[in-house]
């Protein structure tokens, strides 16, 4: 439950906070959340996502994940903020979990919805445990602070796609957009094949999509790719849940980089250009099965 209270005042920050944060501007930290949330197809579950929350003197990291399938996450650096402070001589690091849409909402009530011109500055600001998460946001001079129960949450699950084979493209996020927007967003399911490296006018990408109806098919030729290094021809299947995230993202992201791994493990890479400081958007989605076209035969090199 979150607990929200409105007061005029100048001194906003709190005493002896072993972590302070602060930017100016609110809009940039809710336009990139609502990135990375993830919405159940149980629309009784929509309310009980929730999101964990992780700090050190590094940075501030917020993750996303559901079960072992779907991980979402972006990393803002200490640079990212006008202050950052974090007192070294607590924890290596804090992490815990929040309500996912009550952050939402807290940051939306302020103005930081698409449409609003006006900046408002937002910190956040931590005691030890057992005391509360803290954000504040001031606008025409109200300060809100918004303070959430934590919970307690084991480490995210750990995904790896580094030291296995994989195809590893980078694609302008408006081209990959247009790729996704010809497909059925009716069907479970959305097929992803990424291919051999055989030429510039080849189909690399090929993505598919089968309602009851009929199958849609969408191809991006090697030449549109601003990098590529593909090796392997891979071909895998994926909850249309998990890929819709990544999917609407691609509308206000500079480049995506997707990595597919010969275990079926999918990575988006989304970067994003907010106020000259360049954040990256990461997903995980497991396949829904490993029946793919890759045998050993396919192997280069």
């Amino acid at each position: 439950m979150s607990v929200y209270s409105a007061q005029q005042s100048t001194d906003s920050q709190p005493p002896e906070a072993i972590w302070v944060a602060k930017s100016d501007n609110a809009k940039t930290l809710a336009t990139i959340l609502q990135t990375i949330v993830f919405k159940p197809e149980d629309s009784k579950k929509k309310d009980s996502v929730n999101i964990t929350v992780e700090f050190n003197e590094e940075g501030m990291k917020f993750i996303v994940e559901h079960g072992k399938e779907y991980q979402a996450s972006v990393f803002f650096q200490s640079s990212f903020f006008k202050t950052y402070n974090y007192d070294r001589n607590t924890r290596d690091f804090y992490r815990f979990k929040l309500n996912l849409s009550m952050l939402l909402d807290c940051l939306n009530i302020f103005g930081s919805y698409p449409g609003h011109d006006r900046l408002v500055p937002i910190q956040f600001f931590y005691w030890d445990t057992p005391t509360p998460f803290n954000m504040i946001l001031e606008d025409s001079g109200v300060n809100t602070t918004c303070q959430f129960k934590i919970m307690d949450t084991e480490s995210p699950e750990f995904f790896n796609l580094d030291d296995i084979q994989n195809n590893n493209v980078v694609i302008s996020s408006e081209h990959l957009l247009d790729a996704f927007g010809t497909l059925d967003f009716k069907s479970p399911e959305i097929r992803i094949k990424l291919g051999l490296n055989e030429g510039p006018d080849k189909d690399l990408l090929i993505l598919s999509s089968t309602s009851s109806e009929s199958t849609f098919i969408s191809t991006c030729k090697q030449k549109l790719f601003d990098f590529c290094d593909c090796k392997y021809d891979l071909e895998f299947n994926y909850a249309l849940s998990h890929i819709q995230p990544c999917v609407k993202a691609l509308a206000t992201a500079k480049s995506t980089r997707v990595t597919v791994g010969v275990n079926g493990l999918l990575r988006f890479q989304n970067t994003f250009v907010h106020d000259e400081k360049r954040l990256v958007v990461e997903y995980f989605i497991t396949a829904r099965q490993h029946d793919n076209y890759f045998t050993d035969h396919h192997m280069m090199g």
